[in-house]
């Protein structure tokens, strides 16, 4: 009884600790990722330690362990198989299988309202870096990269430079202490619904509510500062999914309103001040951006290339590290490329389709599964919360259909941290239907 009673208290310890460290790596994640990930691996190691017994007993973890053999048959055949000596075909285990456990065992940090929401607001806080080093590169002309620890952070602060590569869109893109402006826009994208719906906690004093507003501006702001087409359309299908048609109606509003301003700032009689502001505001080249989404895009010839080579291997794919070595042909234009501007593209190009549509299937059933029991609930702030925290998981995949962010690792354990969050909720549905069995 006394050991029993030892035990208890020795991992209810091990999990508060577990827990705290869990907070201080999310809290590191966008500034620091090498001492965000050392953390974090200890929190997993203890909340592996504590739940291990759990591990066999749901059927999510089973399902990822099936896509675990597929990723080491896959590798073990194309090693056999290589098509070059310089790739190592390991490597890109690191990307998927740690990140399961990440799934796995952050569940049980995340486990209720209350911690999710704690979360929400250490992810915001531990952003003001990212905040910070956009607009010091923007405003101030602030160039790295800044190294600590012997490089162990790193914020790269390039200079403002043309985006895509495209005569069009020759406008400064920022980024911020990120290697791309893409993974900014990503990151503040999926950032955008948790600032919006602190807006609207009741509880809040008027101070804190001003403080969210301000910081969803500043958001958004930083958002048209990166430049990045996902990103806009990010924090467009986060209002709907959140407010449903009452967001649908503002969202019309807002762009309305907005586009007249814009157009206004064109006009002979607009005050010079004003076409001013609203130059500093918003790139140039916006809306030639949105056009070439319906122009001939060369990432639809990567496509189809990629299409053709997953039909040539389809079971075990031609391995992680091969795109690169592909040289595609587009309109005449060699193109070398690093990946498969789709994740499930590059998934099934690297692995083979059945492990992309088993990982695949996986996702979107903890999204469909999520989304119904978040949608059956009444209105309150908790579900206001958790409307957030979808369409912010939502955000983050909705990117990776046209690019493939998921190689930064603050990127990819966000994805699985959230997707981790929404499986809580359908544990939490499970376990109210067992009380009331």
């Amino acid at each position: 009884m006394r050991t029993d009673l030892f035990l208890q208290k020795n991992n209810f310890r091990l999990i508060s600790i577990g827990q705290n460290l869990f907070y201080l790596g999310i809290f590191l994640l966008p500034s620091a990722i090498s001492l965000s990930t050392l953390v974090l691996l200890i929190s997993l190691v203890i909340s592996f330690k504590v739940n291990k017994n759990c591990f066999l007993k749901d059927k999510w973890n089973l399902l990822l362990l099936f896509c675990s053999f597929l990723l080491f048959i896959s590798c073990a055949y194309n090693q056999i198989n290589s098509i070059s000596n310089d790739i190592n075909y390991w490597v890109g285990l690191f990307n998927l299988i740690p990140l399961f456990f990440v799934f796995f065992t952050f569940q049980f940090y995340l486990n209720t309202f209350k911690k999710r929401y704690i979360f929400s607001i250490v992810l915001l806080i531990g952003s003001f870096p990212v905040f910070f080093s956009c607009i010091t590169q923007s405003w101030f002309n602030w160039y790295g990269p800044y190294e600590l620890f012997d490089g162990l952070i790193i914020w790269f602060q390039k200079p403002l430079q043309k985006i895509d590569g495209n005569s069009l869109l020759a406008n400064n893109a920022v980024s911020g202490l990120f290697s791309n402006a893409n993974y900014t826009g990503q990151w503040l994208s999926m950032l955008f619904p948790f600032s919006l719906v602190l807006i609207f906690k009741k509880k809040h004093s008027y101070l804190r509510r001003i403080v969210a507003i301000l910081l969803t501006i500043l958001i958004v702001y930083l958002i048209i500062l990166t430049n990045s087409r996902n990103s806009f359309l990010g924090i467009t299908i986060a209002i709907p999914i959140i407010f449903s048609l009452k967001g649908v109606l503002f969202l019309i509003t807002l762009t309305l309103l907005f586009s007249i301003l814009y157009s206004f700032s064109f006009l002979s009689i607009a005050p010079l001040g004003f076409k001013e502001l609203i130059s500093s505001i918003v790139p140039n080249n916006i809306f030639e951006k949105f056009l070439l989404i319906f122009n001939n895009n060369h990432r639809v010839g990567i496509w189809k290339e990629i299409i053709m080579k997953i039909f040539q291997k389809p079971f075990l794919g031609w391995g992680a590290g091969t795109i690169s070595l592909l040289l595609l042909v587009h309109n005449g234009e060699n193109l070398s490329i690093k990946h498969a501007h789709n994740l499930f593209l590059e998934l099934a190009h690297n692995y083979g389709l059945p492990l992309a549509f088993t990982l695949s299937l996986i996702i979107f059933m903890i999204i469909f599964k999520s989304s119904r029991i978040i949608y059956s609930k009444e209105n309150n702030f908790e579900n206001l919360f958790n409307k957030a925290w979808l369409s912010s998981c939502l955000i983050i995949l909705f990117f990776h259909l046209s690019d493939v962010t998921y190689y930064d690792g603050r990127v990819s354990i966000s994805l699985w941290t959230l997707l981790a969050g929404l499986k809580t909720l359908i544990d939490e549905k499970g376990d109210l239907k067992t009380l009331k069995n």
